[in-house]
Order: structure tokens, then C-alpha cells, then sequence
């Protein structure tokens, strides 16, 4: 027979196993575990019984459920099967159980907005486990709180810390916003926790059809607690946007204190508009829990009509980001879209730092956030919307990069792809003869444009002034390495020297550095004033360049 505790440290709060395995036992019976005070110990699940082919050997398992009740080191001095002198018999066995810090992990609360007399339940979660401790709970005039009852403990993988979940029950009592605060275990008090106390409540707004063409029209339902089905609520219209109250009133299946005030929205110019706000009888404003996203198109097929890119400023200093506004217009029902750098002259430059700026903000002008392909992974956040091209209203899609040149330059900004997939609706001819006939396919296709920008002036910052001997680098770590094609030669026979510079700015802009002007050099050579090479790849610029030894005299 062999046992063991496994795991056999563990933290106060959670369970561990002790297992034993019999071979070839001469009977079902259980073993028996010796008791120990701090510790409840009970059978788990059945016996599991193995039967080896091979060797014919039979293996049965049992396992015990060890609860701790405080921390400490245990010892089990035994576990035995059997009696008189054929019990079989193993152990002691050390179990270390530990206590975890005490710490605040969460508060949430279920329902943020009540009315009076309604309930909402809030679930408190803290690192540790403390037997038989409570929380405290603060006396809020106008709510009424109540625990319910013992914690929940769950168990964080692959640490095994104990995580105490308690809930507490809070009753609105009167109107008023609310913090929670003063929540606390053992001294460690909880987060605060905000609930709004009110007449009415909105649960919530229901929209039909969320993408439309011009002149359309969908319904948006808002479900309300509260209200009146006569009250005189309306849904507040953003740009692009006419609301009117529904002419048929419809029913919500679920409780019986909702009221479903339902509205007409007909779009009148493409873009993206957001519906945030339902205007109260009294022409105060109440804000819908989750904002409705309409996505609003000319009627016609889909395409790219324009796509425009801009520098914000004409020239920028090295190491001084560059921001970029792309504009991108289209028609069609908006399904995603990439912003494609691979074939850019900027991306992909050890000198060139490039990423999106996602944090869109455009003086006047408002669009909803969206996330669009950034490279093979990544994602960019672009603003969907309206603007005009053409003296007409299309759909707009606008986003931005953040371009850092770490070497003064003309910085190229060509060959940007924007990528649009858009739904489109076409008629195409199947069969022939008598049994030619129209069908409507409908799926996506994307749209592809790119967009060239003027180069950008890259300067030195001002005041400062090229040492004699700069070629362009810029930063650290740089390293200058160079090589003969052969280390024997005769005098005035050719050499090809390779010299290969390596750094964080090394690119095109680098020269190779002026090897006829270098007397220690040419006292024993005669040096080619052409020079080779000037690839990059990567970080690395190549050049290459003649000498040739004056005399068999030279040796270095």
C-alpha cells in the first residue's frame, strides 16, 4: 500500500487529496485515516479499481477530501487497511497549510440603477480566506443593506489562493446617487461602489436594423421601469439622424412593470451616428445604458470614391513624431477594413518608427470608434462617420499614424493601401437559352486604394550644427566593421574593401565615410575615389571601395 497528500501545502481555505493505492487487495474496505484535530477528512468519490493485463495485477485507489479549518503544519500519523497483523499501514504524512494575505480584489454591483423599494446585489471579492469573520457594513441613509449569508470561496489557477466571494443585498429605499463605501473585512476595506436611485429606470434600447441607405427607416425600442406608457419621452436625434415617436405601440414579453416606447428613425445623410440620450417630460436629458450605433450609406454600389492622406506640419525635427490624417470616403454597407503598410516607403526602416494613433480626437467633427486591421495581428482604431466630398454627404472613414524619423531626410510617404470591405448586392446571368435567368448575389467584396502623401522634410533640431566628419548617424550602439577580400597581394595589385556600418538610424541617407581623405590610409594606399554598394538590409549599410598598396613595404 502506498498514500500521499497531494499537494501537500496548500493555503487555508482550500481542499487538498490524500490518496492511497492498495495491490492487490483482499477486499473492498475502506482504509482508515487517523484523526487530527484542525482537520476534517472524508471519503471522496468511490474506490477506482485498475486490472493490468499483462501482469494480472489488480490496483484499486482511494481518495480522502482534506478541508483545513485553521493554518498551520498537520501531521497524519497514519493510514491503514486492514487488522491484526495483516493491516497494511503507511505514513505520517506532514500537510503545511498557510494563511493568504488579506486583500481587496473586486466590488461590482448587478444593477447600478434602481427605483425605490427594488433590490440589486453586491458581490465582494477578497484575496485570503478567514473563518467565521464577517464583513462590516456601513449604515447608508437611504439604502438598506443586508448580508446574505456565508461566502463563496473559489480558488485561483495555477496559484491555489484562496479568493473569498461575499454578496450583499442593497434595498433602494429613497431617490439619490449613491457611493458605497466602508465595506470592509477584518480592516481591509473594499472599493466603492456607485448606485443611482431614481423615479424611472431605463433598462435598455432594442434596435431593428442597424445598417440603412439614405431615406430608410428602422425602429428603436426603449424599454423603460417607471414610466407611464402616456409619458412624453423622446429619443434624442443626432446629426444625420429624424426620430419620431412610433405610430403602433408595441408589447414586451418580459415584465409586467416595463413600458416599451418605441420610435421611427429615418436617415437622412450617411455616416455613423450614435443615439446616447432619451429627452425626459420635463426636458431633462437621461442617457440609454448602452448607446445605439447606426451605420448609415448612400443607396448605389459599393466603392472607394476618394482616400487623401496629410502632414500636420510642414517640416519636423529628427526623432520628433510625424502625424499623418488619412481620409478614406466611401459608399456601401461598411462590413471592415485594413490599413496595408508592406508596400510603403517608411514602414519597416530600422530608422522608422511607425504606429497608429488611437487616440482620435478631430476639432468639430465626431465619429464612431471602430477597429481595423493593422499589419497581420494588431488592430488600429479608426473613426467611422460622414463628411463631404464633392459638395455632397458620404460615408467617411478617418484614421491617423505616428511616424518617428531618427535621421534628417526627405521621409517618402508613398504607397499606403487602405483595404474596405463592403456588402454589395449584384445581378449576375446563370444558365443560357430558355433557361437563362437573373440571380442576386450578395456577399463582400473589398475595395482597395492607395494613398500617396508629398514627402516630409526631416531636419536637425535647430541650433545644433553637423560636426565635421557626420554622415547621418543617429543614436546608440553602432557598430563599423571592415574586411578584405584578401590579406596577400602585391604591390599596387586591388583590394576590395567592405565596410559595413550597423545601428538603430543606419539607412539610405548614410554615406560611407571619406577613406581619400584619410592620411593614415592613404601614406600606403592608393584609394579608389568611387565607391560601391550602399544597400540596407535591416540595420546594416554596405559599401565597398579600391585600395591598393604603394609598396610591398605595407603590411597593415
Amino acid at each position: 500500500m502506498r498514500a500521499g497528500i497531494n499537494p501537500d501545502t496548500i493555503y487555508l481555505g482550500t481542499r487538498t487529496l490524500l490518496e492511497v493505492e492498495v495491490l492487490n487487495p483482499t477486499s473492498n474496505d475502506w482504509p482508515e485515516v487517523a484523526t487530527v484535530e484542525g482537520l476534517v477528512i472524508k471519503r471522496y468519490g468511490g474506490p477506482n479499481t485498475i486490472h493490468d493485463l499483462f501482469s494480472g495485477n489488480v490496483r484499486r485507489s482511494f481518495q480522502f477530501l482534506i478541508d483545513p479549518q485553521r493554518a498551520g503544519d498537520f501531521v497524519i500519523p497514519s493510514v491503514t487497511l486492514g487488522r491484526g497483523g495483516d493491516a497494511l499501514t503507511d505514513g505520517p504524512f506532514t500537510l503545511h497549510v498557510k494563511e493568504a494575505p488579506l486583500k481587496f480584489v473586486s466590488a461590482e454591483i448587478d444593477r447600478e440603477e434602481l427605483r425605490p423599494g427594488e433590490q440589486a446585489v453586491v458581490t465582494v471579492a477578497y484575496q485570503g480566506h478567514r473563518p467565521e469573520k464577517r464583513l462590516a457594513l456601513p449604515e447608508v441613509e437611504g439604502l438598506v443593506l443586508r448580508d446574505l449569508g456565508p461566502p463563496r470561496i473559489e480558488m485561483t489557477r495555477p496559484e491555489g489562493v484562496p479568493l473569498t466571494i461575499f454578496r450583499i443585498e442593497v434595498t433602494a429605499v429613497r431617490n439619490g446617487t449613491y457611493t458605497l463605501q466602508g465595506i470592509s473585512l477584518e480592516g481591509v476595506a473594499a472599493g466603492p461602489v456607485a448606485l443611482k436611485v431614481s423615479p424611472f429606470v431605463i433598462v435598455g434600447a432594442q434596435v431593428g436594423d442597424s445598417s440603412l441607405v439614405v431615406g430608410g427607416q428602422t425602429l428603436v425600442h426603449v424599454l423603460a421601469r417607471g414610466l407611464e406608457r402616456t409619458a412624453d419621452v423622446r429619443l434624442v436625434a443626432p446629426a444625420g439622424l429624424k426620430i419620431e415617436p412610433a405610430r403602433r405601440q408595441y408589447q414586451y414579453p418580459g415584465s409586467p412593470d416595463t413600458t416599451v416606447f418605441s420610435f421611427e428613425v429615418t436617415a437622412t445623410e450617411p455616416g455613423s451616428p450614435v443615439i446616447r440620450s432619451l429627452q425626459m417630460p420635463d426636458g431633462s436629458l437621461a442617457d440609454l445604458p448602452k448607446p445605439v450605433a447606426l451605420s448609415v450609406r448612400q443607396a448605389g454600389a459599393g466603392d472607394i470614391l476618394a482616400a487623401r492622406g496629410a502632414v500636420r506640419v510642414q517640416q519636423s525635427v529628427v526623432g520628433e513624431p510625424v502625424i499623418v490624417d488619412y481620409e478614406v470616403f466611401f459608399r456601401g454597407e461598411f462590413r471592415a477594413a485594413a490599413i496595408d503598410l508592406s508596400q510603403t516607403a517608411f514602414a519597416n526602416r530600422p530608422y522608422i518608427k511607425v504606429e497608429p494613433v488611437n487616440d482620435l480626437a478631430y476639432p468639430d467633427w465626431t465619429g464612431r470608434p471602430i477597429q481595423v486591421g493593422f499589419g497581420p495581428q494588431a488592430q488600429a482604431t479608426a473613426l467611422s462617420g460622414a463628411g463631404e466630398i464633392n459638395g455632397q454627404k458620404e460615408q467617411l472613414l478617418r484614421f491617423a499614424l505616428r511616424i518617428t524619423p531618427m535621421a534628417a531626410g526627405e521621409l517618402e510617404l508613398k504607397g499606403l493601401r487602405v483595404i474596405v470591405q463592403i456588402m454589395v448586392n449584384e445581378q449576375r446571368t446563370i444558365g443560357g437559352g430558355a433557361f437563362q435567368g437573373l440571380s442576386v448575389y450578395r456577399g463582400t467584396r473589398e475595395f482597395v486604394r492607395t494613398i500617396d502623401v508629398p514627402p516630409h522634410r526631416v531636419v536637425d533640431p535647430p541650433g545644433k550644427r553637423q560636426p565635421p566628419g557626420y554622415f547621418g548617424a543617429v543614436g546608440r550602439a553602432f557598430s563599423f566593421l571592415t574586411a578584405l577580400d584578401r590579406t596577400t597581394a602585391s604591390a599596387m595589385s586591388p583590394l576590395t574593401l567592405t565596410l559595413k556600418i550597423t545601428g538603430e538610424s543606419v539607412g539610405p541617407h548614410f554615406k560611407p565615410p571619406p577613406l581619400t581623405s584619410i592620411p593614415e590610409l592613404t601614406r600606403g594606399f592608393e584609394v579608389s575615389p568611387n565607391v560601391g554598394g550602399g544597400e540596407v538590409q535591416g540595420d546594416t549599410i554596405t559599401f565597398t571601395q579600391v585600395v591598393r598598396p604603394r609598396s610591398e613595404a605595407v603590411t597593415e
